[in-house]
């Protein structure tokens, strides 16, 4: 058994019991987690049921615990179905209920607004003030509701998925980084068109056979990871299409955009579309867009979180019509901020003015987890382009600096083996906490370091943990005497340094040079 830490005693979160400081979480189940967990009939067994199920084998391996909120109870007793309704109040038994939960605040009510009294959203908000209060370090739900609130009371990295909470719990309980493979360009006459990816796509839409044809004829640019023998996400883009969604220009059409099911925890929805933005930045696009059927709620999220927005529109076949700016106005690189704009016009833009800066020293260790591509550009991975960790991304550290404000450029400087900056992120928030399970919480779905990385870093002290997205890798990279000769820095950095007026200045004029 461990010994307990000098530090133990100052992990304790106010409200918690003590020796809740270490990595044993608290999660909490929505009742639309429950039902694909405990289906009472063929029609509640879904994709989501092997998700939830995989899911509590990642929580049963690591003794976390799972609660559902007494709330829920008036859930399953709103059932009409008699049946249903008693099936589910003994499967619910199974679970532990969350004794004397928090009160919804009227800090986060000032938030999210008042429910009508009885309401579904009184019950989804007394879920909330469970994670917003720390009474549970995770709430898991499909409601895009809820996930929407939990987004304005600034707890989106403690309010999970199903997917994205067992992609969290794959990371903590792994030590082992796994090898990824490469994004690949191809053309669609390539394309191996009897691979199982494409059945779902022939049940969603009739004629598919038929329109991939003419894409093999016309031999349209597609993107794919190919995992073992078979595709694990592809991506069909058309070049030069005139269309009314949206505003004129020059417009890209996402033509098809397909995780398949048994890589939807592997990240490589966020690089493929990645690697998607970047061609179509690279080739002077005005904007892009593509149409989604509104059962697709995960692919509707990611879109949204990298700056795709629903036009209003629904194609011909009923879908939904989601665009994304490329090109940028004056206006909007004058007001929106730093953080706004490269949400909304990343992930290669990226706007200095205004934004603190910051080089980042890491280690080669972890500069190659956070960073898989740079190692491919260092010629210490096969492929071309290794789908690693995702654009959103998490970086922890026992810097002195207080804290990294939203918007701040980060130069990640390989120290070691390379000094020197390839890799450019955009900070979302940071944190400082010696309590292992609060860096937890607020790094969410986004660890790339196990949970004996976390109690290592934490015991050793303070951390400061910083969200930040990926914007781009420098082809070229900048070695030390350049940091050195344009004023970035005068040695090489120990720790996080702040640039200054003059450094920001070099890096507005010089950063969309940079190869």
């Amino acid at each position: 058994m461990r010994s307990e830490s000098p530090h133990d005693k100052a992990r304790k979160i106010p409200g918690e019991p003590y020796g809740f400081g270490r990595l044993h979480m608290r999660i909490l189940f929505d009742t639309n987690v429950l039902i694909p967990a405990e289906p009472t009939s063929e029609a509640d067994v879904t994709d989501n049921t092997r998700l939830v199920s995989l899911l509590l084998q990642e929580i049963r391996a690591a003794s976390h615990e799972v609660f559902l909120h007494p709330s829920i109870a008036r859930d399953i007793l709103a059932d009409r179905d008699d049946r249903r309704r008693a099936t589910r109040s003994t499967l619910a038994k199974k679970y532990c209920l969350l004794s004397s939960p928090p009160a919804v605040p009227q800090a986060l009510s000032n938030i999210i607004g008042l429910p009508e009294p009885g309401s579904h959203d009184e019950v989804d908000d007394e879920l909330l003030a469970a994670a917003f209060c720390n009474a549970v370090d995770f709430l898991v739900t499909e409601d895009g509701d809820v996930l929407r609130k939990a987004a304005k009371a600034g707890i989106s990295h403690r309010v999970l998925t199903i997917y994205d909470m067992l992609r969290a719990l794959q990371a903590l309980n792994s030590s082992t980084p796994v090898t990824m493979p490469a994004v690949t360009a191809i053309t669609c006459d390539q394309l191996n068109i009897s691979d199982p990816i494409f059945e779902s796509l022939r049940g969603d839409y009739e004629g598919f056979d038929s329109w991939m044809e003419k894409c093999r004829e016309e031999r349209r640019k597609a993107y794919v990871i190919i995992d073992g023998e078979r595709y694990g996400a592809i991506s069909i883009i058309k070049p030069k299409l005139k269309i009314k969604h949206g505003s004129g220009g020059n417009v890209m059409k996402i033509c098809t955009f397909k995780v398949g099911f048994d890589w939807t925890l592997s990240g490589y929805g966020e690089l493929l579309l990645r690697d998607v933005l970047n061609y179509a930045s690279e080739k002077g696009y005005d904007r892009t867009y593509l149409t989604v059927l509104p059962k697709h709620r995960a692919l509707l999220r990611l879109l949204s979180t990298f700056g795709f927005f629903d036009c209003g529109e629904r194609s011909n076949l009923n879908e939904l019509v989601y665009s994304k700016l490329l090109r940028y106005t004056e206006e909007d690189y004058r007001n929106l901020s730093s953080l706004d704009f490269h949400i909304k016009y990343g992930p290669r833009h990226i706007k200095v003015q205004g934004a603190a800066g910051y080089i980042i020293p890491i280690r080669p260790k972890y500069h190659a987890k956070l960073f898989p591509d740079a190692q491919v550009q260092l010629g210490l991975l096969p492929g071309t382009y290794p789908c690693g960790n995702a654009i959103l991304k998490a970086y922890l550290c026992h810097s002195p600096t207080v804290a990294i404000e939203p918007g701040a450029i980060l130069l990640f400087y390989r120290s070691g083996d390379e000094q020197a900056v390839r890799c450019i992120g955009v900070a979302e928030s940071s944190i400082r906490s010696i309590v292992p399970n609060e860096v937890l919480r607020f790094v969410g779905s986004r660890a790339v370091y196990s949970s004996t990385d976390i109690e290592e870093l934490t015991d050793r002290g303070e951390v400061l943990a910083v969200l930040f997205r990926y914007a781009r890798s420098l082809t070229t990279p900048l070695p030390l005497r350049k940091l050195r000769s344009v004023g970035l820095l005068t040695t090489a950095p120990q720790s996080i340094v702040q640039i200054d007026e003059k450094g920001m200045e070099w890096l507005q004029k010089s950063l969309q040079q940079l190869p």
